[in-house]
């Protein structure tokens, strides 16, 4: 569990009181990781080899963040997300089967989605909503099903190891790549 009493105690020091605005959370042993209003004025969050986390909890309540970065962490699933986040990147978190982009209260802010090597990934839905989208990069998702709609085709778009998307891009005349993204 992350809590914020420490934090507070690095953010003031002295009279002179600082604001938290990047945290890189590495190799933690928690399988949940709680977020207070301590963390409120976070602007990007990693969380990286966290091979035990299954959870993150009150992650809606950071109205701050614009980054997520979530890298080898196998067992979590993402179940909300902070509702005016901007850029998504997930790798390696296999157990996770869903992504809802419908719970960002302002998806015009939203301009890059990531997703790498997410085994179980089946679905994603609110793509249809990202109306100034400008990365779309999907690898190694194998049994990815559903994508929404794209209001309209980001000027990046990487779409790689997703045999089940064949249609779905072709409906967007993208051209999938064999190869694996870097």
């Amino acid at each position: 569990m992350l809590a914020t009493s420490g934090i507070r105690n690095i953010m003031k020091q002295g009279s002179q009181e600082f604001l938290l605005e990047h945290l890189v959370i590495e190799k933690s042993i928690e399988q949940s990781l709680v977020f207070h209003n301590g963390l409120c004025n976070l602007v990007t969050l990693e969380i990286n080899r966290c091979w035990k986390l299954k959870t993150l909890k009150v992650l809606s309540e950071l109205k701050q963040l614009r980054r997520l970065v979530l890298h080898d962490c196998p067992l979590l699933q993402l179940d909300h997300l902070p509702p005016f986040l901007s850029s998504l990147v997930v790798y390696g978190c296999h157990r996770m089967l869903f992504l809802d982009l419908l719970q960002l209260k302002r998806p015009s802010l939203f301009t890059e989605l990531k997703i790498m090597d997410c085994k179980q990934l089946m679905n994603i839905s609110g793509l249809e909503n990202l109306t100034i989208l400008e990365t779309l990069a999907i690898s190694q998702c194998p049994r990815l099903l559903q994508l929404g709609l794209l209001p309209i085709v980001p000027d990046c778009v990487v779409i790689s190891g997703c045999p089940k998307l064949k249609v779905w891009c072709e409906m967007h005349s993208i051209e999938p790549r064999d190869e694996e993204m870097e």
